[in-house]
């Protein structure tokens, strides 16, 4: 089988971010799935905002500030 594109949002994004998130370990099983397999993650550019606007703006304890949000999505 050749390279697949897998296409991500917020609802992995986000939990495979956040360390506490209570679906932080399957988010994360499937990014490192994607790496193991080598194939390519994508993302729209309105999915981008989204996460970014999700990370900065849900009450995480303690909360995520713009700068570490921008870390992340780097």
């Amino acid at each position: 089988m050749g390279l697949v594109n897998w296409y991500f949002d917020t609802s992995v994004l986000v939990p495979a971010a956040v360390t506490r998130h209570p679906h932080n370990a399957p988010a994360l099983a499937v990014l490192e799935e994607l790496l193991r397999r080598k194939h390519r993650g994508c993302i729209s550019a309105h999915g981008l905002t989204e996460v970014y606007s999700v990370l900065t703006r849900t009450p995480f304890k303690p909360p995520l500030y713009p700068s570490e949000a921008w870390q992340i999505i780097e």
